[in-house]
């Protein structure tokens, strides 16, 4: 008897797990303040479980998977000091409705993108670390730009609208005396390949691309440069750039402080490391990942800007940053500034 009931509560747990994986978390349709406004009922169901075996860590196709690649190689090798699951996206907006669902627990968003999240859903993120400064850079293959005024009047292609790279464009453009959709026009694409496939056809002569897509149209198109150096007029005009950042769901962090500190503290910040310092062997683990072909990493690395910050040392540059995209355009941050909550400490 005691064998039979056994058998019968095997069974019907069986059923039970079927029947749970079947079911679909609702996503949103990409789009930055769509995924701020997505509804957090499902981060709050997905959140309701046991201690994760494993963590969800959601990057993109860019220095943040890059940033990643030494981490991936010692998870898999059981030598990370958690577990995670890795996932590897191209677009931001979908890395941001990741976060909100709950499909992700940590995950490289722009900066701006992770203010407005914060606003907009009641805390339920927080900023964990930086990982980029500027990785843009303007390119060209027309011998007429050599200067910021020189795009009077002209069209440039880039991507990350909604997304710290349009305020910031904005914002360096405006202290330049351009004022984009008047004396400038941009046109945004949906991704950053998108944009060096428009340059590639022909149909883009100056482009801003973020590392290392910019290093990828220079590597394949001799007739692109750069057109002037973005990061000199950065640091003339002292401009607070974060472009990325990691953040954690605020309930995840909560429930396993641990996890996110061996995150922060040792396996993200080893990784990083590893990538500046042993850029070769890193930049193999790089294209074994698919995030792209080692070359080209191995060539962008020098101009990607990463900077791996945490603490006292990654919160006050965020902390201006913020004040001056929220002049630029307070939505580009929620509507408001965030306060010293936005951060986990």
């Amino acid at each position: 008897m005691k064998r039979t009931l056994c058998v019968i509560l095997a069974a019907a747990l069986i059923l039970f797990a079927f029947a749970a994986c079947g079911e679909k978390t609702p996503t949103e349709e990409p789009g930055t303040t769509a995924a701020a406004d997505a509804e957090v009922t499902t981060a709050e169901a997905a959140s309701e479980t046991k201690d994760p075996e494993a963590v969800n860590v959601t990057v993109l196709k860019g220095p943040t998977g890059m940033g990643m690649a030494y981490l991936m190689s010692q998870n898999d090798a059981g030598a990370s000091a958690n577990k995670y699951n890795f996932t590897i996206e191209t677009a931001p907006d979908v890395v941001s409705s990741q976060l909100i669902s709950g499909e992700a627990d940590i995950a490289a968003i722009p900066s701006n993108a992770a203010a407005a999240l914060w606003n907009k859903t009641g805390g339920k993120i927080k900023i964990v670390a930086s990982n980029t400064y500027n990785v843009l850079r303007v390119l060209t293959n027309d011998d007429g730009v050599s200067d910021f005024d020189d795009l009077r009047g002209r069209t440039v292609y880039c991507s990350g609208e909604g997304t710290t790279v349009q305020y910031f464009i904005e914002k360096i453009f405006a202290e330049k005396g351009l004022k984009v959709g008047e004396d400038v026009t941009i046109e945004y694409a949906a991704e950053h390949s998108e944009t060096v496939t428009l340059a590639k056809q022909g149909k883009a002569d100056t482009v801003i691309l973020p590392e290392p897509f910019a290093t990828q149209l220079l590597m394949g198109e001799e007739s692109y440069r750069q057109a002037f150096d973005l990061n000199a007029a950065i640091e003339e005009l002292g401009l607070p750039i974060v472009m990325g950042v990691y953040a954690v769901r605020t309930e995840f962090a909560e429930k396993y402080p641990e996890k996110v500190r061996a995150f922060v503290e040792q396996d993200a910040k080893q990784s990083h490391e590893m990538l500046l310092n042993d850029t070769d062997t890193v930049a193999q683990l790089i294209e074994q990942y698919e995030i792209m072909k080692a070359a080209v990493a191995k060539a962008s690395v020098p101009n990607c800007a990463i900077v791996y910050k945490y603490g006292d040392e990654m919160t006050e540059r965020l902390d201006a940053l913020f004040k001056m995209l929220y002049e630029v355009n307070p939505q580009s941050v929620g509507g408001n500034v965030p306060d010293e909550t936005v951060y986990f400490k």
